[in-house]
């Protein structure tokens, strides 16, 4: 009888703590379901990523290809049964929990709609005519920042929602373990111990979780390192492996992401055989220099390379291509620093010159020093090469009434310069090009 309060207290101590266990154990399974969820959908944003990408560079191939002449009707199907293998998992990121009827989700849809007719449209017509590859790849490049732009939108709200719901349920297990500590009695000290360690150790696998999916939140475009993750990965089982398998799965799609975008901004805004800025990029810092700078004092110069076209044709275009890659490089070599070189058409270059204090001086002085340049020799399969160029100037300040002026008159100037005999150097004279216009009237 003695015993009898001890045997119940025990017994009710006993039954208090199995209950409290089986509390922080149902609390465990549901917090480690409700991560898991949020995980589904975050790995479903990463495969989307990742398909998107081998999907858009299967495109971009089969369009460099049809510029070549190479397309094939399978590569065509090949891309449209791609392309709507993609729709099945748009519908499951629809129907996500984390991800029904929101702002995100229905930009990504409208984007995927956009890209999924233009990518279609591209590969026929290109396929059709080997000519629109060129114009088509600019639209669906386009079409594929957007659609991208979407589905980071999209990433980084699942992420935003996982992390504020993970930092929740780590929360409610330290205020478990606090209570589940102090109820304890001295009998259940080694069992507390033993399960106590393994939830702290669940507890900081999940932190180090959360942690890592706020890396990827603040830092979308950075691809941080996640050793932590990768730790998990290695040394853990289960639940914890899995969503440390997610977490970095949605890394390295953040850096396929990031390496897409950066060739996309390349093909966009640089020549591909120079590296140089194109004419698209130089239209754009003209455009700068208007809103940012009105009052600034500027120059354009346009060079075109004389004979080039002969040299091109007798030499090969392996030689014509050298000579404008050593051109290119001598140009951005030596050009001033505050000054952008350009690739604007098949052997003609640009210059673009600001904030000068003695504009038409330091134009002529900057383009006769390009102008030596140029006619150094150019070495090609041990023989050496003399070029000239014609170069035409044009001066200008920020305000502009149209931005096409500049490269109007620059180009104007130049073809002035080429009628006067190779390597002549000559500034846009409104004069001289409304008589040469008057000519050309008469002329028709």
């Amino acid at each position: 009888m003695l015993l009898a309060p001890v045997v119940a207290a025990l017994v009710l101590s006993f039954g208090a703590v199995y209950w409290m266990q089986n509390a922080t154990t149902a609390r465990i399974v549901q917090a480690q379901a409700a991560q898991q969820t949020d995980l589904q959908a975050i790995a479903q944003v990463a495969e989307f990523s990742h398909v998107l990408v081998d999907v858009h560079a299967t495109l971009l191939r089969t369009m460099e290809d049809a510029q070549k002449h190479q397309t094939t009707l399978p590569t065509r199907r090949n891309i449209v049964n791609q392309l709507n293998a993609l729709e099945p998992q748009l519908q499951q990121l629809m129907h996500a929990p984390l991800l029904q009827e929101t702002a995100p989700m229905a930009a990504l849809s409208a984007a995927f709609t956009q890209y999924h007719a233009s990518a279609l449209r591209a590969s026929a017509l290109t396929a059709l005519q080997a000519q629109q590859a060129g114009p088509m790849s600019t639209q669906v490049n386009t079409h594929y920042l957007e659609l991208f732009s979407a589905a980071a939108a999209v990433g980084e709200y699942v992420t935003g929602q996982a992390v504020e719901r993970q930092r929740s349920r780590s929360g409610q297990f330290l205020a478990s373990n606090q209570h589940l500590l102090w109820s304890s009695l001295g009998v259940l000290v080694m069992a507390f111990l033993l399960v106590h360690i393994l939830v702290r150790r669940t507890h900081r696998d999940l932190l180090a979780i959360t942690e890592g999916l706020e890396q990827l939140q603040q830092h979308p475009d950075a691809a941080p390192q996640l050793p932590a993750i990768e730790h998990l990965l290695l040394h853990r089982r289960g639940e914890i492996q899995t969503m440390a398998q997610a977490l970095l799965h949605l890394s390295h799609a953040y850096e396929r992401q990031r390496q897409a975008e950066e060739q996309a901004f390349t093909l966009s805004f640089y020549d591909p055989l120079t590296q140089l800025p194109n004419r698209r990029m130089l239209v754009e810092r003209i455009r700068q220099l208007h809103s940012q700078h009105p009052q600034s004092a500027a120059a354009l110069l346009i060079l075109d390379i004389d004979n080039f076209k002969s040299f091109n044709d007798l030499q090969g275009h392996s030689a014509g291509d050298y000579a404008l890659q050593e051109t290119a490089k001598r140009l951005a070599h030596n050009a001033p620093s505050n000054s952008l070189t350009a690739r604007v058409s098949g052997n003609a270059f640009a210059v673009l010159l600001w904030h000068l204090k003695e504009p038409e001086t330091q134009a002529l002085h900057i383009a006769e020093a390009l102008a030596q340049d140029v006619r150094r020799p150019v070495s090609w399969l041990g023989r050496e090469y003399l070029f000239s160029a014609s170069m035409g100037i044009t001066l200008f300040s920020g305000k502009l009434a149209n931005l096409d002026e500049p490269l109007k008159n620059a180009e104007a100037a130049m073809y002035v310069a080429k009628g006067q005999g190779r390597g002549a150097i000559q500034f846009y004279d409104p004069t001289i090009q409304a008589r040469l216009q008057e000519q050309l009237q008469a002329g028709i």
